[in-house]
This record gives C-alpha cells, sequence and structure tokens, in this order.
C-alpha cells in the first residue's frame, strides 16, 4: 500500500513537471515564432510545403502525359492498320472492277465473232440456196 502511494505520489510530481514543461515549450516556441528565426522557419515550412505539393502535381501531370502518349500511340497503331486494311479492300475491289471489265470485253468480242459467223453462215446459205435453184433450173 505504501509502495503504491509512493508511486502515485512519484507519478503526480512527473506529471507536474510534464506539464511545466510543456507550458515551457510552448512560451518558447510562442517566442521563436516571434524573431525572425521563427518567422523564416514560418516561411521555410510553408515553402517546403508548396513545393512538395508542386512535386506531387508534376507527378500526376507525367503519369496523366504517359496515359496519353500510350492512347495516342494505340490510336496511330489502329489509324495505320484502318488505312492498311482499307487499301487492301480498294485493290481488291478494283481487282473486281478489271476483272468484270476484261469479261465484258471477252463476251462482246465472242458476240461479234457469233454474229460473224451468223452473218457468214447466213450468207453461205443464201448462196447455197441460188446454187440449188439454179442447179432445179437447170435440170
Amino acid at each position: 500500500l505504501q509502495s503504491m502511494s509512493s508511486q502515485s505520489q512519484q507519478f503526480d510530481k512527473l506529471s507536474g513537471e510534464l506539464d511545466i514543461a510543456t507550458s515551457e515549450l510552448a512560451a518558447v516556441e510562442k517566442h521563436i515564432s516571434q524573431t525572425s528565426y521563427g518567422m523564416l522557419k514560418d516561411k521555410f515550412d510553408s515553402m517546403k510545403k508548396e513545393v512538395s505539393e508542386a512535386t506531387d502535381e508534376v507527378s500526376q501531370m507525367l503519369k496523366t502525359k504517359d496515359e496519353k502518349w500510350a492512347l495516342h500511340k494505340e490510336l496511330k497503331e489502329k489509324e495505320t492498320q484502318l488505312t492498311e486494311d482499307r487499301e487492301k479492300r480498294l485493290k481488291e475491289i478494283e481487282a473486281r472492277v478489271e476483272e468484270a471489265k476484261q469479261t465484258v470485253v471477252d463476251k462482246e468480242n465472242a458476240a461479234r465473232e457469233a454474229e460473224n459467223k451468223s452473218q457468214a453462215l447466213d450468207m453461205e446459205m443464201q448462196s447455197s440456196e441460188e446454187d440449188v435453184k439454179a442447179a432445179e433450173e437447170a435440170v
């Protein structure tokens, strides 16, 4: 019981000393803040905080820049791919158009040739009919 009482007194004594030290520290800090050193320290602390905030902002801006560059590169790649695909499709269409034109020319030539043969056969048939009539009259 007596040791607890002595410890309680010691605790009270230390608590009092701590309160006094805290009050003295507050007084010293107040005194320092009112001196030119204290004002400079406050300015330095605020500038340090601003630099820290600016550094954080720069880091964020660099991250955003990197993201936007990555997106830019991705879009450029897509644009290149789409352009290649479009050019390929246009070449395929052009090849089919040329093939269709050649088919038309071939069919026109075949039609002319058939018409020429038809006319030749028609003329040959007329000539044969004339020969038959002449032969009948001769008989």
